[in-house]
């Protein structure tokens, strides 16, 4: 095992550094706060989710059972699986039993599989499976991890299944030999795969009856497998209160954190040899009086480590007392930890709870966290029920956006409750996102059951500008831009554009294939992307189809939101070569950058025609206006 930093206060007390870890924590303290920004300006925006749809194509008729739990793994390459547990047997035939579906993508999430049973050696009515863990590397390899049970608290034992590329069958899981309750998995992404897991088991001899954290290891892509270890093998045998929580996460550079919660506090430890050994455990924050701080773990695999949680209590924040989201960061892998600052930026005056978050981050650096919120937090536009929200960072601070709705449907699903939100992350461009919901009108209408539904972000725009577009700032074009932040959910961006030399076939058909991009960048040394829509090719927009052809272009409507938060795109031209652009969105799930934009920044406004490649872009450098409600800028 690792070597451990120990406390003259108790295990997990303050004290937890010797001197030379004190010395770091002044070096990451420093970190931590250029990272946050200390009065610096976010830019941090996000391109929204588009169209939610039902995890299981049998959602419409599968009326009275219970599906939960939806886990996400791409390999990069545009394939996914999505994963989940549900309730397939007959109703009114008890026992009833919990097995793991299954669906996949090779589309980038834009049409998936029927549903099909994970693990078909699950006894029907004798063994469940827990909530499973999912994990995909580049080559195409998925892994998937649970625990199967008898009744609802005698625990059988882990179970792996393994998946060699979406042409391949699962091999027939196996169980690893300790009971387990939940799971937690992840990979380097170069053949080595860890997962770690509660337990009351003792493989060693000498622990106590608690739950304690293990893990075992695999070097061989998820074929073979140590014997089960305990993380911290010190507490382990000092026995004490139950590990509950189990998170794991790598920088794919041979640093493991794995994280739990123990007795009101996070606790973490690190491992330095690529999952072999941990050790350095440490506290993380304490969250005593919380019952349901849920702390998830994420890095951005360039030295910044974030935990996000829930927790009542206040940390010397002006917070209120209900429960709100809070992350501390490590930028020394997990030795050292920030002070819990308040994550969402109104938990001074809202009146929501904000529980069970999850967290990813992209190649570019972006933070995501999405979670519950109970309660309205815009305004008196959404209601009182749970909904998912989110908000992110931008690529170059840890300043954290506005929330936003996953769904417009947040606005007007009545007492619906959504839960148990899951991130899915791949690369700089690949978001899925997928939570529980007895909202009955997703997919056409799904029942007022407990189903999994799922939203993707496109990934049309780059993460730096295109080149060779038309420029509205020649042949005397004119262009106007409004971005306005307002609070309650009421965001609105409103863009037109006139340039010449257009001629409608330019446009090409955005109707049957593509669509268009708007994408948005915040330019001075380097250029950000902060925002973008998406108007997809061959979508609906509630019972319309959301493109039409014109005589003169094109117009994309979809005055529900169904799609995410762009109201309205209008593309037209005339053939003598000049052409109008009209681009409107809207609502809560907008999810506008912070303004104002940073200093010297200009705004870049690209639309791209996600096929052809052709692109016209507008550039707000002079005659703007960027304050912290309100971007305009024009161009005469």
């Amino acid at each position: 095992m690792g070597r451990r930093a120990r406390s003259t206060k108790g295990r997990y007390g303050v004290a937890v550094c010797s001197t030379l870890l004190r010395t770091r924590a002044v070096i990451a303290l420093g970190v931590v706060l250029a990272l946050i920004g200390a009065g610096a300006t976010p830019t941090a925006g996000f391109p929204g989710f588009g169209a939610v749809r039902p995890g299981s194509t049998a959602a419409q008729t599968d009326d009275g059972l219970f599906d939960n739990a939806i886990r996400f793994a791409g390999d990069g390459a545009g394939n996914w699986i999505a994963a989940w547990q549900s309730d397939i047997s007959t109703i009114g035939e008890p026992p009833h039993h919990l097995d793991i579906l299954y669906i996949e993508s090779d589309d980038a999430g834009r049409s998936w599989s029927d549903p099909d049973v994970l693990d078909t050696g699950v006894v029907d009515g004798v063994t469940s499976a827990s909530e499973v863990s999912l994990v995909a590397d580049s080559s195409g390899v998925w892994l998937a991890a649970w625990s199967a049970f008898v009744g609802p608290a005698e625990e059988l034992g882990l179970r792996v299944s393994r998946r060699s590329g979406l042409s391949e069958p699962w091999d027939a899981a196996r169980p690893i030999g300790i009971a387990a309750g939940r799971v937690a998995s992840a990979t380097d992404n170069a053949g080595v795969w860890v997962i770690a897991f509660t337990s009351r088991d003792d493989p060693i001899g000498g622990l106590g009856e608690e739950h304690d954290v293990f893990y075992v290891r695999s070097a061989d892509g998820g074929f073979t497998w140590s014997a089960a270890a305990p993380i911290d093998l010190g507490y382990a045998e000092g026995g004490g209160a139950d590990d509950i929580d189990p998170m794991l996460v790598t920088d794919f550079s041979g640093t493991w954190l794995a994280s739990w919660v123990n007795d009101g506090r996070i606790i973490v430890a690190s491992s330095t040899d690529n999952g072999v050994s941990f050790g350095n455990v440490v506290l993380a924050a304490d969250v005593s009086a919380s019952a349901f701080a849920t702390p998830r773990i994420a890095t951005d695999r360039e030295g910044v480590w974030i935990i996000v949680f829930a927790s009542e209590l206040t940390y010397g924040h002006d917070v209120g007392a209900d429960y709100d989201l809070f992350y501390v960061v490590s930028v020394d892998d997990g030795l050292t930890w920030s002070t819990p600052e308040p994550l969402n930026s109104n938990a001074a005056d809202d009146t929501s709870v904000d529980l069970r978050p999850d967290i990813g981050a992209d190649d570019a650096g972006r933070f995501l966290v999405a979670w519950r919120a109970l309660g309205d937090r815009f305004g008196g536009t959404i209601g009182e029920d749970a909904d998912i929200v989110f908000a992110r960072t931008g690529t170059a601070d840890l300043r954290w956006s506005e929330p936003a709705l996953i769904s417009h449907a947040g606005a007007d699903d009545g007492d619906a409750t959504d839960d148990d939100v899951s991130l899915g992350i791949v690369g700089s461009g690949e978001w899925m996102v997928g939570w529980t919901t007895d909202y009955s009108k997703f997919g056409g209408g799904i029942g007022d059951d407990r189903d999994v539904v799922m939203a993707r972000t496109p990934s049309f725009c780059e993460e730096v500008p295109a080149t060779g577009c038309r420029s509205v700032g020649t042949g005397g074009g004119s262009s106007k831009i409004k971005l306005r932040n307002r609070s309650g959910g009421r965001d609105q961006l409103k863009w037109t554009a006139k340039i010449g030399d257009v001629i409608p076939s330019d446009f090409d058909d955005p109707t049957a294939e593509g669509g268009y991009a708007i994408c948005l960048f915040a330019v001075s040394d380097s250029a950000e992307l902060v925002h973008a829509m998406y108007a997809e090719a061959d979508t609906a927009c509630g019972t319309n189809v959301c493109w039409t052809a014109r005589t003169s272009g094109y117009r994309y409507g979809d005055s529900d939101f169904v799609n995410g938060s762009l109201r309205s795109l209008s593309l037209s031209a005339k053939t003598s070569g000049r052409a109008k652009i009209r681009a409107q969105g809207a609502g809560p799930s907008l999810a506008l950058p912070a303004m104002p934009l940073k200093d010297g920044a200009a705004l870049l406004v690209q639309l791209n025609n996600v096929s052809s490649g052709y692109c016209i872009e507008a550039a707000f450098a002079e005659d703007i206006k960027n304050s912290e409600t309100l971007f305009k800028g024009k161009i005469r």
